[in-house]
């Protein structure tokens, strides 16, 4: 997967390793952060596969893509979308970390919950109290729908940020 993120860092500019190296860091707000371990030797494997090509400028390379490795993204443009959509979302501050484990292990215990209830009402044939669980497990979404909406909304950026 690295050399695929490696391409993905090139296609946007050429880079010496460590740059790329901070580039995950920021766009995966430091959740991903490869190794100069394994990302100067995925470099040399890119670079004798035709896929970036290396320019020393004083005491390092600098990397960038060939047209054979834009290719080689694109062929992988699924993986890459795939690890973007997992890592490119901030993580919670300092601050909100304990109010997130809490909120996960609420979703946790809620969806235990409905898991051991849901099989007793239909074990006694009550409809009734599946609907019950629909509606309430409905609401609670409904609620917290709102709740986000009202958060995007205080948060969508002003013309002012749009043009930055």
């Amino acid at each position: 997967m690295l050399r695929y993120l490696l391409l993905e860092a090139l296609r946007h500019s050429a880079m010496h390793g460590y740059e790329m190296i901070k580039w995950f860091e920021e766009r995966t707000y430091g959740k991903y952060s490869p190794s100069p371990g394994t990302v100067y030797p995925t470099l040399q494997l890119l670079q004798d596969q035709g896929f970036i090509q290396a320019q020393k400028q004083v005491e390092r390379s600098v990397y960038s893509l060939t047209e054979n490795g834009r290719s080689e993204l694109a062929t992988h443009a699924n993986l890459i979308a795939d690890f973007w959509e997992r890592y490119a979302r901030p993580a919670p501050s300092y601050a909100t970390l304990p109010e997130v484990s809490f909120l996960r292990e609420e979703l946790s215990d809620l969806n235990r919950v409905v898991e051991q209830g849901w099989p007793c009402a239909i074990q006694h044939d009550n409809p009734e109290a599946i609907l019950q669980m629909r509606h309430a497990l409905e609401g609670c979404q409904n609620e917290i729908r709102s709740i986000i909406s009202q958060c995007s909304a205080s948060h969508a950026a002003t013309p002012s940020e749009v043009q930055e």
